[in-house]
């Protein structure tokens, strides 16, 4: 009997070393979420997380996970943390036709998640018997292959997509969204380059309108929107393992309608607000932009 509670004690030892060494990648689903430096003590805190900070999840100790963190360990609430299960890229993007329901597996009958705009980007993952599996901004689901207009690329991986969809009808807004993505649309960058939002799109040649508020109107007014999506799209590639170093990022103070407070990347083109990543991922990167109708569209690939 001794002989077998020393076997069981060493296994237990041996299998709790490794829970504690075989880390699994994930990554934050929440901004400003504390770190902490021990699950007992919600009062200790060591640092911050944003949303799509990639960790490495030590162990699940009563709804905490223990985490690496900056030479040593910390303690994060599982309710801000999402595992990297699959690599969201896919050789075939497409724009949604129609509007349409997102669905929770590949039958009418199925219970909806959301409902996508027509002119969305996507990612097809898979398909099966006339359904397509996508990636639709943070969701993933099931739509009818009917309503998508698909491209494949044998030379790209798209990696990173994101759909704003905006209510606010404004001839000059909509002149200077079309404006702005026309300009990054097809802009090529290398591994290694610098992108300015503002450098790319320049300073001339737009309209005052509003932003987001019928009572709001500055030069360029609409162009944020614009770097809103293409910042979500940009993070989207993060949370694909493609190392992106996002250096300027600027924010509202307030909600917005079309984007999380803390999402939002604002354009000011008279203080020089700017958009600003470095494309670290070992490839060249290419910008897709969109707009059409109430939507704006945005897909990131790398190039083969």
């Amino acid at each position: 009997m001794k002989k077998i509670i020393k076997l069981l004690l060493i296994i237990s030892v041996f299998f709790a070393f490794s829970i504690k060494t075989n880390a699994s990648t994930y990554y934050v689903t929440g901004d400003g979420v504390r770190v902490r430096s021990s699950a007992k003590n919600a009062n200790n805190i060591i640092g911050k997380l944003n949303y799509g900070d990639v960790i490495e999840v030590v162990s699940l100790n009563n709804s905490w996970y223990k985490i690496k963190y900056g030479n040593g360990y910390g303690y994060i609430t599982y309710r801000y943390v999402s595992k990297l299960d699959d690599n969201y890229g896919t050789k075939t993007i497409a724009l949604m036709n129609q509007s349409t329901n997102l669905k929770r597996s590949y039958s009418t009958s199925s219970s909806t998640i959301m409902t996508i705009p027509k002119y969305a980007v996507v990612k097809v993952l898979k398909e099966k018997n006339g359904w397509a599996y996508i990636h639709f901004n943070e969701n993933l689901g099931y739509v009818k292959t009917s309503t998508l207009k698909k491209y494949t690329s044998k030379s790209e991986i798209a990696i990173g997509t994101y759909t704003i969809n905006y209510s606010l009808n404004n001839n000059s807004k909509t002149s200077n969204m079309i404006n702005s993505a026309q300009k990054i649309n097809k802009v090529v960058i290398k591994n290694g380059e610098k992108f300015s939002f503002i450098r790319t799109i320049g300073k001339n040649g737009y309209l005052y309108a509003p932003e987001f508020t019928k009572n709001e109107s500055i030069y360029g007014g609409g162009i944020s929107q614009v770097a809103t999506t293409l910042f979500l799209a940009l993070r989207d590639a993060q949370r694909n393992n493609c190392y992106i170093n996002i250096t300027e990022q600027n924010r509202y103070g307030s909600k917005t309608p079309y984007a999380k407070l803390g999402e939002e990347a604002i354009i000011n083109l008279k203080n020089n607000n700017d958009l600003v990543f470095t494309n670290k991922s070992g490839k060249t990167m290419k910008i897709y932009s969109y707009v059409n109708g109430n939507t704006v569209s945005i897909s990131i690939s790398v190039i083969l």
